[in-house]
């Protein structure tokens, strides 16, 4: 990986993101915060399956800490394909250009507050540069902040930073860090709908646009982070229960936990959480990620054609219950974001409801599905092969997801064993931990 400058750095090691050998740092802190939080879960129930977390949670965070040249650039992700011989100045050489972007540092900042408290004691050292590291990424990512706000990402980006800023703060127990949580966290209760849209037949409220301006209602396809806008507020509630804004903070919470327990009841009888609320003509392809032109960029015809198959809200909005999607099918982490977000609020509210429509999106992926079949490799009943290209079948994969078949708006799993919706992901295998990590709480 090669720094502007000309610096370079050897990026061996780590994990891979899926079974095409890709890697990058969002996927890798991601997976190791799953890690934590499950380590955190089962600390000083069970010591043996304790001391396997950690091990594996360092194994990444070497990695994030030996990627990143502490001036805020860092990898950020690479596309492989192959396994490489590890040796410099053969013909599998591959590089990178590092990047200064406030999401991977943001990310890493998380990853490695969260894993100071377990390393204190058993490695001080260690302990120390995880957290030196966490205060520095989390700064440069500041620093940088609103220069890469858009109106596509401010909701997520600025939910990142309020549970990245709260993450720093209870490491550190310093008013800075709950101050910039609480700062940015009035923006992403900017991007939130909290009235009723008393306009659509079912009246929901509490779900979040992209950005401020309230353009477009977020909805994921691939990759989610629907959990992070409450999961934000949620630590801000539980710390800070006498500032200022906690009264705003729990009537944020309170209303997309309304949200979810609304959409909760429109899929019967699998009761999966429906992805997300979409509007006719209203869509932007410019950050779509594809592959190839070979296989043709989607048009505004084919987007229109799988709103309309959701749940009519009326004229323009509709409610899908599963994302809008072209070349990249599987929906398990849309799910999982939403289902992490039940979890939080129900821990927060103390709301049973809640925590059992949480439990059912973990079901849904376990075999309570209209297959009857568990899609985790090795666990339960039926579970099919999986696309594990380089890696193989591996107990414990959890695949991209179940898909729809064109533009419809069903389950759809098709019987042959390919990508994107059987393929094994870190980021699907990680937020099932995650989830059931809520379970052990």
């Amino acid at each position: 990986m090669y720094h502007p400058d000309g610096r370079s750095i050897s990026v061996s090691g780590g994990w891979h993101d899926a079974a095409d050998l890709t890697q990058g740092t969002g996927n890798t802190a991601e997976s190791g915060i799953a890690l934590l939080e499950m380590a955190g879960t089962v600390q000083g129930k069970d010591s043996i399956f304790y001391e396997r977390l950690l091990e594996e949670a360092r194994w990444g965070l070497n990695w994030i800490l030996r990627t990143r040249f502490g001036d805020g650039y860092r990898l950020g992700g690479l596309i492989i394909g192959i396994w490489t011989q590890n040796i410099r100045g053969d013909k599998d050489d591959m590089q990178a250009e590092a990047r200064n972007t406030p999401t991977d540092n943001l990310k890493s900042a998380s990853y490695c507050a969260l894993a100071v408290p377990h390393f204190e004691k058993k490695d001080p050292v260690f302990a120390r540069w995880c957290r030196n590291s966490a205060i520095e990424d989390f700064q440069f990512a500041i620093d940088l902040l609103d220069t890469q706000r858009t109106g596509n990402n401010e909701a997520e980006l600025y939910a990142l930073a309020t549970v990245t800023a709260m993450r720093l703060y209870r490491l550190t127990q310093d008013s800075y860090y709950l101050d910039w949580a609480a700062r940015l966290a009035r923006t992403v209760m900017d991007c939130q709908q909290l009235d009723r849209r008393t306009d659509w037949k079912i009246p929901l409220r509490g779900f979040f646009y992209e950005s401020t301006r309230k353009k477009r209602i977020l909805a994921y396809y691939h990759q989610s982070q629907e959990h992070l806008m409450v999961e934000g507020l949620s630590m801000l509630l539980t710390d800070s229960p006498t500032h200022a804004d906690a009264p705003l903070w729990q009537n944020a919470c309170e209303a997309y936990a309304d949200y979810l327990r609304d959409i909760a009841r429109t899929i019967a009888p699998y009761e999966v959480l429906p992805s997300a609320i979409y509007e006719v003509n209203n869509t932007d392809y410019n950050n779509l990620y594809h592959e190839g032109d070979q296989v043709g960029l989607p048009s505004l015809e084919e987007y229109n054609a799988q709103v309309r198959n959701g749940i009519p809200l009326s004229k323009d909005f509709y409610l899908r219950r599963f994302p809008v999607a072209y070349q990249f099918r599987g929906f398990h982490a849309v799910v999982m974001g939403k289902a992490k977000a039940a979890f939080i609020l129900a821990r927060l509210l103390d709301d049973r409801q809640l925590k059992d429509i949480a439990t059912r999106q973990l079901e849904y992926i376990l075999g309570y599905n209209p297959f009857a079949m568990s899609t985790v490799y090795g666990d339960g009943y039926d579970y099919p092969p999986l696309y594990g290209a380089y890696a193989g079948n591996v107990v414990g994969a959890v695949p991209v997801g179940i898909e729809t078949f064109e533009n419809d708006d069903e389950p759809y799993f098709p019987m042959q064993n390919n990508c994107t919706y059987k393929e094994i992901w870190t980021h699907t295998t990680a937020r099932l931990m995650w989830c059931i990590a809520e379970l052990f709480k």
